[in-house]
């Protein structure tokens, strides 16, 4: 039987996932809980139902294919399982199956449609949800990206085992590794899981290959200058090539909805632009380094 994996989106024309113009592959499934996540259609690994109740005009078509789970007040998520027939007889695109699986071959058949991009020096990058908690998937598809020249990018967490990351490896022409927060006790309490894993993971992986460590910045989270300097510092102490700085994305509260979650908001707003330079200035100044932290807006 073919190797699969589950993907929820397919993202072209990226610019800001490495070098060139890069097609995006999002696989479903996380095993981090971070409370800011702004994809929460890939913290479960199987396929899902989206509702966006904005959008439906009250057809009853759903009630009608599938009566189990759509009733006059509403969708019982409880008990659908991701058939699919209501979201395909949804004309209002009111509900949408989230979730696709793919084999190695097929997948490479889709991001081929990119290969004008790839040949002018663009790539694939390969995030989540968490992609290396499918590494069989990510190595196998890596190969045949590699055999056709293509650049590849993996973006992980790094929660996952030593042995994960060591299978994609040698197929993968750099990492961009989130370092949510440097204290372990507040990486516990803000994503569910501790950060001995992910640090030890680094430490070991970025002497061998070009790896950039990427905070996001969680207004009144992690974006203190504590935690900022003790990241960049463990950074360049262990072998990064560079930190980069996300500007916050607020836009995921908008989804947990659609998906039957609830999200916490931490901003309404995203930081200013002359806020994240400011950071980027004091943090480069302490490392004594003129661009080994930076931002890409």
């Amino acid at each position: 039987m073919a190797l699969t994996a589950t993907i929820f989106n397919v993202s072209r024309c990226s610019l800001h996932d490495g070098v060139g113009i890069r097609t995006v592959v999002y696989f479903k499934g996380c095993n981090l809980k971070c409370e800011w996540c702004h994809n929460p259609e890939g913290l479960f690994l199987e396929r899902e139902v989206s509702f966006a109740k904005s959008k439906c005009i009250g057809c009853g078509k759903c009630a009608e294919i599938c009566p189990k789970c759509h009733k006059k007040d509403g969708f019982d998520r409880t008990l659908c399982t991701a058939c699919g027939k209501c979201a395909d007889a949804c004309t209002a695109k009111a509900l949408e199956i989230v979730g696709k699986k793919y084999t190695v071959e097929e997948l490479f058949k889709e991001i081929k449609k990119d290969d004008a991009y790839f040949r002018r020096g663009g790539g694939v990058t390969v995030s989540g949800g968490e992609c290396l908690l499918q590494a069989d998937f990510v190595a196998d598809f890596f190969k045949v990206c590699k055999k056709n020249g293509i650049n590849t990018l993996v973006e992980s967490a790094f929660s996952v085992s030593e042995k994960s990351i060591e299978k994609v490896l040698s197929y993968t022409d750099t990492f961009y590794v989130d370092c949510k927060l440097f204290d372990n006790s507040k990486h516990f309490l803000y994503t569910g899981v501790g950060n001995e894993k992910i640090l030890n993971n680094i430490k070991k992986i970025a002497p061998k290959t070009e790896l950039v460590i990427r905070i996001p910045l969680i207004p009144n989270v992690n974006d203190d200058m504590g935690n900022l300097k003790a990241t960049v510092e463990f950074a360049k102490n262990c072998g990064a090539k560079g930190v980069e700085l996300l500007r916050f994305n607020p836009l995921g509260g908008l989804k947990y909805e659609s998906f039957g979650k609830k999200g916490k908001v931490f901003a309404n707003e995203p930081q200013e632009k002359s806020e994240i330079e400011k950071l980027v200035k004091e943090l480069n100044e302490f490392l004594r380094e003129e661009n080994f932290v930076y931002c890409l807006f």
